[in-house]
């Protein structure tokens, strides 16, 4: 039996032994774990502390990856050699320059390390070195080392020095940036005008893409001038491809403009573009577009990530692969007949002074001659009739409008035929050609685009006559 003498030197023993193993599990933790002690001293000297205008420039030279060089300018920071297309989110420069320059909230470690011990903090060689340009001539350098056990701060030091120091996680997450993460992702610019946010859909002034079914959709919005010097009906956007017509301003905003402002990039997937294929951007849907003030980019749009649904796309000339998981690209499919203003004729009844219908060999002549302030004719047929029933049959003409577009039927026997004569001069024909029995073709001043009517709005004439004739108020 031992003796207790003895059993107070096994204790000690043990105790000395457990407390070496601790010591060396701290100094080389296993699986790269970041160390967790000595702990920081609360009160002592700082990392670095320069006000914010004692910056000339910072260099950021990553373990991997290459160097960039972040400058201090009066109107702001900017990357001093840009590598790709897109501008840079300033604020981003901002804070990044602010973490290498001062560091307010750094704790030295106490004891000091042993300068064999740096590289259990990473810093043997550091993860990164950023230098800084002072105005006062100097260039300090430090590194930035593993991130502590805690995950809340990283090990840094200055170079020329032995001492360690803890930063903030937040400063050690904006010195790790990439060049790449400064971009400014967002595809349509968005203005800030009085308080009211008007973005890409409200100066958009071209768009074009190609289609899924290899058809190019274009579309342009008129000009300020156009716009003041037209007809008041006119819509203020044209689709040019794969139809010419009028468009359905609302429409067009919501279907294809607003989308088209969702579209916004989230992140960098690669800057290798030797193969892109995998991303579907080898054979890309490319997309134009402008506004009012000046703005224009082309955006090439790949394949769908299998993960997050998002869309794989790059700016045109870039070296960058993009992911963005916000847009919405539904638009690349939109409808240009469903696009389209569904009116035939953009005149109201104050541009047309007569009106000749003929409908399965019927015919009559509308006439009217009507101002703001005034009616000075209204006659049908050669007869006087009520002004309001005669301008309410010329709206029904003018009003007929395209249902749909058929690119397989055969265009029949005419059914009806309707000529407006313009004020100004000139005349416009438009001929009802039968596809069934219910739909005709539109072929307007001898041109058939393959857009259909119903024979509602025929219909809705001719009892519109027929009203007039018997001495009713048209509704």
């Amino acid at each position: 039996m031992r003796s207790f003498p003895q059993k107070l030197i096994l204790a000690l023993a043990v105790l000395v032994l457990l407390g070496g193993g601790i010591a060396l599990l701290l100094l080389f933790p296993p699986d790269g774990e970041a160390v967790p002690s000595p702990s920081p001293s609360p009160d002592g000297p700082l990392l670095v502390n320069e006000p914010a205008d004692a910056l000339k420039a910072l260099t950021i030279t990553p373990a991997e990856g290459v160097p960039f060089t972040i400058t201090r300018a009066p109107q702001g920071y900017a990357i001093l050699t840009p590598t790709d297309l897109f501008p840079y989110e300033t604020s981003k420069l901002a804070a990044t320059a602010g973490s290498a320059a001062a560091q307010p909230l750094s704790k030295l470690i106490s004891p000091m390390p042993s300068p064999d011990g740096l590289s259990a903090f990473g810093l043997d060689p550091p993860e990164l070195v950023w230098r800084l340009d002072l105005t006062d001539g100097t260039s300090p350098e430090f590194g930035l080392g593993r991130p502590t056990a805690t995950r809340d701060g990283y090990y840094a030091r200055r170079l020329d020095r032995a001492d360690v120091f803890i930063i903030p996680k937040t400063d050690g997450d904006n010195l790790l940036r990439r060049e790449c993460d400064y971009y400014d992702l967002s595809f349509a610019p968005t203005y800030v005008e009085d308080a009211t946010v008007t973005g890409f859909a409200g100066e958009f002034s071209h768009l074009r893409w190609l289609r899924p079914d290899g058809s190019i959709f274009e579309a342009r919005a008129r000009s300020q001038a156009e716009l003041q010097d037209g007809d008041p009906l006119l819509s203020s956007n044209l689709l040019l491809h794969p139809i010419e017509a009028e468009a359905n301003d609302a429409r067009l905003a919501g279907e294809v403009l607003a989308k088209i402002a969702s579209i916004a990039p989230g992140a960098v997937v690669t800057q290798d573009i030797s193969n892109l294929g995998p991303y579907g951007l080898d054979r890309p849907v490319a997309l134009f577009a402008s506004d009012r003030r000046g703005w224009s980019s082309t955006l090439l749009i790949g394949g769908k990530d299998p993960l997050s649904g998002g869309r794989y796309v790059m700016a045109e000339g870039s070296r960058a692969v993009l992911l963005d998981t916000a847009g919405d690209y539904s638009f690349l499919s939109a409808d240009p007949v469903w696009l389209r203003s569904p009116l035939v004729w953009i005149y109201s009844v104050f541009d047309v002074s007569r009106v000749d219908i003929t409908v399965l060999g019927q015919s009559h002549v509308l006439e009217l001659d009507v101002t703001a302030e005034e009616t000075k004719l209204s006659r049908l047929d050669g007869s006087g009739v009520d002004e309001v029933s005669a301008r309410r049959v010329f709206q029904r003409v003018l009003g007929i409008s395209v249902d749909g577009m058929d690119a397989e039927g055969t265009a029949g026997d005419e059914y009806a035929r309707f000529t407006i004569h313009l004020r100004q001069g000139g005349s416009h024909t438009m001929r009802l050609l039968r596809l069934n029995d219910r739909q005709f073709f539109i072929e307007l001043d001898g041109v058939n685009d393959r857009f259909y009517t119903g024979i509602a709005r025929v219909q809705a004439v001719l009892e519109g006559i027929a009203l007039t004739e018997q001495g009713q108020t048209v509704p």
